[in-house]
């Protein structure tokens, strides 16, 4: 297991590295990341390199025992490109042109910025291959989604479509266009969505969008691979943004790592969902955690000290869900810049009797325990899993500039009533094998193509249980609703038909929302509301009131030695708790330990 911190000894200087790595090697640390944001440190003028500085400290940690991970720099470009290359910057959906001052404000799309991006990661990759200490690469920095809207982004979306689509007839009907006379006569004509704009049209930029960055990462890996072959190679994902290709660009990973930051106790269902999601992405555990909390967060918005104990229950609960590697942001308080008040282990001066670092001293003591016991490189077995996918994640931000529905908010209400009863779930894209499991939940399946409906139906026949929601099966791969009845190519594994639905987050809405009785408790539907008519499905529960009280509310069709469930409406904590207790126990999916409530 590795156990350590991100350092920045470009801040601090030769005078205080002997004392770092000494104090670090005294917490049993055996790792550091380094020189994600050290650009100008390896390149201070446009090819002139600089590796000295890193040289020298990377040399001093590996005498204290502690080896590296190297990161490329560019996150976080040097003034000098900025005064050079000013096209470089992102421009925002509003016009605004992104410019030098803080990070993460260049354009993935950008010849000019990749050709500076390239030639700073072949330096470094040609000096550090085989480096003593250097065990791994990091690329980049958290990778998110903020699209990119300049023209070089404007005439590579054409060629993307072009490639797509490969006619702009053949765009204009799978996207149908005739809608307000929007058909293209050539791919010329096409620009980027930057106002109220068709939602198969906004699909299609933020898959692009994601195209972009992983082709931009994929580069990076493929220079590092060229000049040391076998080196591992990571990312520090931000964990659960739905717009982001985050399970793509781990495919092109050696192992996944992410970035967390809790903030405090309410958050710790989340930070289990984020961290089974997170596995997913990695195929599997081994994901390492590159930035963990360890006090106080104050960047934009004051957040409080962790009260005692809370960092070492976050490391752990990171370590359960799979986690083989602990990195804590940061090693030191840096007393300057947008981060000056942003915790370390050390405050400035150094003192060991700051909380954070008394904190990390005492879990220091669990890491050989846990060695003893295998959790490194464990095996992670559920009968549980979740889908969550990437296109269904944005088709539900397509609508109603993403008011209408929450994709991450729904399937958390599934995850936390199985959390709350300790019962272990994977989080998986839809395209994963999810034959072996005993239970598959999948809600908001908006988007479904004929090779998911005929995994489903194999799993249901073979004697799985398959769970799924409102607007399952309405959009097409390009986000064009279903000409079938509802729930479109789920219909037969379903066994329901709908012809009417209710939206309920209208704030000023008059009518009362549909009221479902499931066992001996009544359950009002929070924000969607699907009027299901059972064909071969046996009704498990029924609307009460109004005109709802005609149609049926959740749904179970038998298929073969399985069965498939459709809940039509999201509701209360409360109803998921009940609900799946007892799916679970049809199934024979159990809690991993007996807890009390919460």
């Amino acid at each position: 297991m590795r156990f350590g911190a991100d350092y920045y000894p470009e801040y601090w200087g030769p005078s205080k590295w002997v004392e770092d790595a000494r104090m670090m090697r005294e917490l049993g640390f055996n790792i550091v990341r380094i020189g994600e944001f050290a650009w100008k440190t390896f390149e201070p003028g446009e090819g002139r390199y600089e590796f000295a500085l890193f040289d020298e400290a990377i040399g001093i940690l590996r005498d204290h025992g502690i080896d590296v991970v190297m990161c490329t720099p560019t996150a976080a470009p040097p003034a000098w490109v900025e005064a050079q290359y000013p096209q470089t910057g992102r421009i925002r959906r509003d016009g605004f042109h992104e410019r030098w001052g803080a990070r993460k404000q260049y354009c993935h799309t950008s010849t000019t910025y990749r050709r500076l991006s390239w030639n700073v990661s072949r330096a470094m990759a040609e000096h550090y291959a085989h480096f003593p200490g250097v065990v791994a690469w990091q690329t980049d920095n958290e990778f998110y989604a903020d699209p990119c809207y300049c023209p070089e982004c404007e005439a590579a979306f054409r060629k993307w479509l072009n490639a797509r689509y490969g006619t702009p007839e053949e765009l204009n009907r799978r996207w149908g266009m005739r809608f307000w006379g929007m058909e293209i006569g050539s791919f010329e004509e096409m620009i980027p969505p930057v106002m109220w704009q068709h939602p198969s049209h906004e699909l299609a930029y933020r898959r692009f969008q994601n195209a972009q960055v992983r082709s931009f990462q994929k580069e990076q890996i493929d220079l590092i691979k060229q000049y040391d072959p076998d080196i591992p190679i990571t990312h520090n994902f931000m964990a659960t943004p739905a717009e982001m290709d985050y399970d793509g660009f781990g495919e092109d990973l050696d192992f996944v790592s992410v970035d967390q930051y809790p903030k405090d106790l309410t958050t710790f269902p989340y930070y289990s969902y984020s961290y089974d999601t997170v596995r997913g992405f990695n195929r599997g555990p081994g994901f390492w955690v590159m930035e963990m909390q360890c006090g106080y967060i104050t960047r934009e918005v004051v957040y409080l000290m962790p009260p005692p104990g809370m960092i070492r229950l976050w490391t752990h609960q990171a370590i359960a869900h799979g986690a083989d590697g602990i990195v804590y942001f940061r090693w030191r308080v840096c007393p300057s810049g947008h981060e000056q008040f942003h915790s370390g282990i050390l405050q400035p001066d150094s003192s060991k009797k700051g909380r954070s670092y008394r904190e990390v001293a005492e879990i220091a003591k669990d890491i050989p325990k846990l060695r003893e016991l295998g959790a490194p490189g464990s095996a992670i077995k559920n009968d549980v899993a979740i889908l969550r996918g990437l296109q269904n994640g944005l088709a539900c931000r397509l609508y109603n500039n993403g008011a209408s529905l929450n994709y991450d908010e729904e399937l958390q209400r599934y995850y936390g009533a199985l959390f709350g009863s300790s019962i272990g779930v994977d989080v998986i894209e839809p395209t994963h094998d999810f034959s072996g499991y005993k239970l598959v939940i999948a809600p908001l399946l908006m988007i479904v193509d004929d090779d998911l409906v005929r995994r489903i139906e194999a799993f249901v026949q073979a004697g799985g249980t398959f769970i799924t929601s409102y607007r399952a099966g309405i959009y097409d791969d390009d986000a064009v609703i279903t000409t079938e009845t509802l729930p479109g190519k789920l219909a037969n594994v379903l066994g329901i038909a709908i012809h009417d639905f209710d939206w309920l987050r209208d704030p000023k809405r008059v009518d009362p929302k549909p009221i479902m009785h499931y066992k001996d408790a009544d359950y009002e539907a929070i924000d969607f509301a699907d009027c299901i008519e059972p064909g071969s499905a046996k009704v498990v529960a029924s609307y009460t009131n109004g005109w709802f009280s005609d149609y049926a509310a959740i749904t179970r069709n038998a298929l073969g030695e399985g069965s498939a469930y459709c809940v039509g409406a999201g509701y209360p904590a409360e109803f998921y708790k009940a609900f799946l207790r007892d799916v679970c126990t049809t199934v024979g999916a159990a809690p991993v330990l007996k807890t009390p409530e919460g």
